[in-house]
């Protein structure tokens, strides 16, 4: 039996959500991408079979079975490929942040265009202290040709934007971690600038990354 509460909750949701969604053109070619080729598949595995029986067409339906499936499967391929974040990119990105924080995250090297701060932040996953040289290494191990000096430049605007902090010890060497600010940071990285197609044009075409809003204030740990 159908329960009319739960259908008018879900409808509700979804007119909410409706009411949330720009429909800009960005987020209309995400729809396109991520719904046209299963329905045109959909449409192809059910109308082919009646055209080649109304004109009189010889071929078999393991043939469009075979070729619906060979585009689906090239389909699913291209979204599964590793998003290549070059200028082009990393412009249709939306950060909900302030302008300086979206400027600190799209940051990228002079040479080789890669996204330094987020390699940087991301070096704090899990959780623990870290220290410069540490960081350095870090960004050696990820291919990156910087100097350890330019590395350095990058770690104190981080810590100067409040991304990361150093608790005074009396030791000299300073141990980092991600502050509040910094947590919202590498959770931004993670759902803003994923690894695969599929999960940039729904996060980013689609505008589902599902963020807290920015801290507006710092708690240092």
């Amino acid at each position: 039996m159908l329960d009319y509460n739960h259908f008018s909750r879900n409808s509700k949701a979804l007119w909410k959500w409706f009411g949330t969604v720009k429909f800009s053109r960005d987020f209309l070619w995400g729809v396109c991408i991520l719904t046209l080729v299963p329905l045109v598949s959909v449409l192809g595995a059910i109308l082919v079979p009646y055209a080649t029986t109304a004109f009189d067409i010889s071929i078999s339906l393991e043939q469009v079975w075979g070729v619906l499936g060979a585009f689906l499967f090239l389909y699913l391929f291209a979204l599964g490929q590793r998003v290549a974040y070059d200028h082009k990119v990393i412009r249709k990105i939306n950060i909900p942040a302030p302008k300086q924080i979206q400027n600190l995250l799209k940051t990228t090297t002079d040479r080789e265009g890669f996204l330094i701060n987020i390699e940087l932040i991301s070096a704090f996953k899990n959780s623990y202290p870290l220290s410069q040289t540490n960081l350095v290494n870090h960004v050696k191990e990820k291919g990156i040709e910087i100097t350890a000096k330019r590395v350095r430049d990058y770690i104190v605007g981080l810590e100067e934007l409040e991304i990361i902090h150093s608790p005074r010890t009396e030791s000299w060497k300073k141990q980092y971690t991600l502050t509040e600010k910094g947590r919202w940071c590498y959770e931004c990285t993670r759902r803003c600038f994923p690894k695969r197609y599929f999960w940039f044009v729904y996060r980013n075409y689609l505008g589902r990354k599902n963020l807290t809003q920015y801290p507006s204030r710092n708690q240092k740990t």
